[in-house]
């Protein structure tokens, strides 16, 4: 989809991303209201009527807006992304391993000198093996 494609809504796409955007800027200024920064709610609250306003009276023209909104997103992704799951990696899946391989039993060590990995089955009628593939869960 090019640049032109991309930048062009229907009436209900824009006019859905301009409330959605004007409510997350209502809450965010709530929020600057109720922590006592007068200003910055303020100028969040304008920001909200504005984008209302855009979203009900011209919403077909909110495409080069949500073409925007959308590149800061990917970008933001990009960088957010590789640092959360990195953190992930390595201050959390890391040392589970490691004091697993520490303190307890590694779940793939297997014995050596065994003859084969099967693990050994009880026996079973026809009857009970057929009742256990009835109902597996």
């Amino acid at each position: 989809m090019g640049p032109a494609a991309a930048a062009r809504l229907t009436a209900a796409e824009g006019r859905r991303f301009g409330l959605e955007i004007a409510l997350g800027l209502a809450v965010l200024g709530g929020l600057a209201w109720w922590r006592s920064h007068a200003h910055a709610a303020m100028v969040l609250a304008a920001v909200a009527v504005l984008a209302c306003v855009a979203a009900l009276a011209m919403p077909r023209r909110l495409g080069p807006v949500r073409a925007a909104w959308m590149a800061l997103g990917h970008a933001i992704g990009r960088v957010v992304s590789p640092l959360f799951f990195g953190a992930v990696y390595y201050l959390i899946l890391t040392p589970t391993g490691i004091a697993r391989r520490t303190f307890g039993r590694s779940p793939l060590a297997r014995d050596p000198a065994a003859p084969t990995y099967w693990m050994p089955r009880s026996a079973r009628t026809p009857e009970a093996a057929r009742v256990s593939m009835e109902r597996y869960f």
